[in-house]
């Protein structure tokens, strides 16, 4: 009976080692959110219209052009015009909960969260591990560019 006891008390410890490690995964990532998320998304979008602004110059006077329309602070519009064809992409931020979520043409979503890093930081991960800026806008502005 003892053995039971010992296996009933030993289950019992290890729900609450669980439990108290998934309440401070929470709270670090919900500090993270607070403290770096409109940071994180802001380098998104400085890495988005950069890119906008590189591929511009490189098209010279070919009839395509990639244009930032970014009216509300947690939201960002990117057009293609390209030979009289239109294509967009709508990105936006939630703070409160550290999404990052964009849209192609109405469908293709995808996203990030904000996430604790063991340094202390924050960075966005999605279904693929973590993404920096530049590589988060290279997956947005990539479909913009794929005309077939």
């Amino acid at each position: 009976m003892e053995d039971d006891f010992d296996r009933a008390l030993k289950k019992y410890d290890d729900q609450h080692a669980e439990k108290e490690s998934k309440d401070v995964l929470f709270r670090d990532n919900q500090q993270a959110r607070e403290r770096y998320g409109m940071t994180r998304w802001n380098e998104v979008k400085d890495a988005v219209n950069k890119k906008c602004k590189d591929f511009n110059v490189k098209a010279g006077r070919r009839s395509i052009r990639l244009t930032v329309e970014s009216s509300i602070i947690p939201e960002l519009d990117v057009r293609v015009d390209r030979d009289g064809k239109t294509r967009r992409i709508h990105a936006s931020f939630e703070e409160s909960t550290g999404k990052l979520s964009w849209d192609y043409c109405g469908r293709k979503r995808r996203g990030w969260d904000i996430e604790a890093t063991e340094e202390g930081n924050a960075q966005f991960v999605g279904d693929r591990g973590p993404k920096n800026a530049e590589r988060i806008a290279d997956e947005m502005l990539s479909p913009l560019l794929d005309f077939e």
